[in-house]
């Protein structure tokens, strides 16, 4: 009698119960890595999305600066240059921008002065514009002086995240 109850019983025997934990197993670890995968890419486009921002705020802030300043009579062109020294017409300070390790900062002091003390004791106390690493290249370049007022700059920046994106601008001075 305890024979017969044993044969009628159906259920799932241990073959088919570690295939079936096979199966399953391999399914996770295949979403598992898809989620990662999608983890890591989001990861690296909201880097690359600060990044830009910030370089675009930079550029916006500069830009400003740039279109209200005097610059020196030298260099002539800041074809890929990493510095620029200026003295602001509109707050009446020297100015100056350099991207050095990663790093875009400002230094800006001396008010009354002009162009010409600017250039001879720039301000040195820098401070940061940007965050470490957050542009992977920075310069600018252009003619800003063509007679003794008018010219151009432009303002190049590669923003980094997990991709690099470039933005520029030109700025018109109006002395």
């Amino acid at each position: 009698m305890l024979n017969k109850n044993i044969k009628k019983k159906k259920g799932f025997s241990l073959v088919e119960t570690l295939i079936a934990l096979l199966v399953f197993s391999f399914i996770i670890v295949m979403l598992m890595g898809s989620f990662s995968s999608l983890l890591k890419n989001y990861a690296n486009v909201k880097k690359t999305q600060r990044g830009m921002e910030s370089a675009q705020y930079v550029i916006n802030m500069m830009a400003k600066t740039i279109r209200s300043s005097v610059f020196p009579s030298t260099p002539t062109s800041y074809t890929g240059a990493t510095q620029i020294t200026m003295f602001d017409n509109s707050r009446s300070l020297c100015v100056v921008y350099k991207y050095e390790a990663g790093i875009l900062q400002v230094a800006s002091g001396g008010a009354g002065t002009d162009i010409v003390t600017c250039i001879a004791s720039p301000p040195t106390s820098f401070t940061s514009l940007t965050a470490p690493n957050e542009l992977s290249s920075f310069s600018f370049s252009g003619v800003p002086t063509i007679g003794a007022a008018f010219g151009k700059i432009s303002i190049t920046a590669d923003a980094y995240g997990g991709n690099a994106a470039k933005i520029q601008t030109t700025v018109s001075l109006r002395q």
